[in-house]
């Protein structure tokens, strides 16, 4: 009995959320979006709102959608094309987060590759560090990235020319 009203206790939060997710305020749109990620919600049912929000329209959601997909323990491949979409955004933030859950999801993003050594010719170096180490994740035999790579490794800034030396090495 105890465990049937956790999983009703879930469904209902789960429930609440969806509702939230389509809240005419930013805020709660933004709120549902971490609520899900720290939700004992199962992993298949949480991608898809949260994959519907990285097309929302603002900051506020997309990038708590990205954080909470992040938190997931295993990321489905299937979250790609959505997450490769957030690399366009103006944010740095939203960005850099996207760069995080490709590195989480690993070398099955690997079709992101271009969209990702295209990021390195901003100035951001936060930005940079979170390329390169999804670059690292995801693997790197494209010549075109060892070039754009290769010359990041006499970058100044320390954490970059590593990063730079894993996603090489990977």
């Amino acid at each position: 009995c105890e465990h049937r009203d956790l999983n009703l206790s879930i469904r209902r939060q789960l429930q609440m959320c969806i509702r939230d997710s389509k809240d005419n305020s930013l805020a709660v749109r933004g709120e549902a979006m971490l609520s899900l990620g720290a939700a004992k919600v199962p992993e298949e049912e949480l991608l898809p709102i949260l994959l519907e929000a990285l097309d929302d329209s603002a900051t506020q959601v997309r990038l708590p959608a990205l954080e909470s997909l992040h938190q997931m323990h295993r990321i489905s491949p299937s979250a790609v094309p959505g997450v490769a979409r957030a690399l366009q955004s103006e944010e740095p933030k939203v960005r850099i987060a996207a760069c995080q859950v490709l590195e989480k999801i690993g070398k099955e993003a690997r079709s992101v590759g271009p969209e990702l050594v295209r990021l390195l010719e901003e100035s951001d170096p936060e930005l940079s560090l979170a390329t390169l180490n999804a670059l690292a994740a995801i693997g790197s035999e494209n010549v075109d990235h060892l070039e754009k790579l290769t010359t990041l490794l006499v970058s100044e800034e320390k954490p970059l020319a590593v990063a730079a030396a894993l996603a090489i090495g990977s």
